[in-house]
């Protein structure tokens, strides 16, 4: 189930791995290979066959995963949210072909940019970076999931896409995030934004987060 705050599309994964769909569809984030906004859930047919097991909303676009490790992304294509090299909207779900071998477990969506997560705890990264949330220490957007390097050695458990930052937590239970943090979001007693994954400080930093 995916649905992220000020995002209208839904996207919900049956136990049987079918994709279903309803909601806001402007930029095509349904899947369902039209620009029409749906009143009710419909199967995203182009993944039939296919067996979902992760599935993530971004702003205008959607990712997901299946059972076999591949990575497919829809809708709106601006900054290379869909991870196919290019910036055009797509309707339907497009395999994501720069993630081709690596077995993807799980995915997450930002507002603008999207995350995967790979079978050996490596995460990719792609779309919008003007605030550093794709973690790879500059403000270059990437049209195709490049690894997030700063991470390498450590196996990523689980990630989370924000506005424009991202949270994610290793295999220990440590907390990292990135991006923007004007806020405080990112939780290294500043509010500069953070180039590349960086520990969470204060009472967070001796602890442990629940892997679930």
């Amino acid at each position: 189930l995916a649905a992220q705050r000020g995002v209208l599309g839904v996207l919900v994964a049956t136990a049987e791995g079918e994709l279903w769909a309803f909601g806001r569809n402007a930029n095509g984030q349904l899947g369902v290979g039209t620009v029409a906004d749906s009143l009710v859930p419909l199967r995203v047919e182009a993944l039939a066959g296919e067996r979902v097991v992760s599935v993530a909303a971004g702003a205008e676009h959607s990712v997901c995963s299946t059972a076999a490790g591949a990575v497919y992304a829809f809708g709106w294509g601006r900054y290379g949210c869909v991870g196919d090299g290019e910036t055009l909207d797509r309707a339907e779900p497009t395999r994501v072909a720069a993630l081709a071998g690596v077995a993807v477990e799980k995915v997450a969506a930002g507002w603008r940019h999207s995350l995967a997560v790979d079978a050996d705890g490596g995460l990719w990264s792609w779309g919008w970076s003007k605030y550093h949330q794709l973690g790879h220490g500059d403000q270059q957007d990437q049209l195709v999931p490049k690894r997030v390097e700063a991470l390498a050695g450590r196996r990523v458990a689980l990630v989370a896409g924000g506005w424009r930052h991202t949270l994610a937590a290793d295999a220990e239970g440590q907390l990292w995030a990135w991006g923007w943090n004007l806020h405080g979001q990112a939780g290294t007693g500043s509010n500069e934004d953070v180039r590349a994954p960086t520990r969470v400080r204060g009472a967070l930093e001796g602890e442990a987060v629940a892997l679930l």
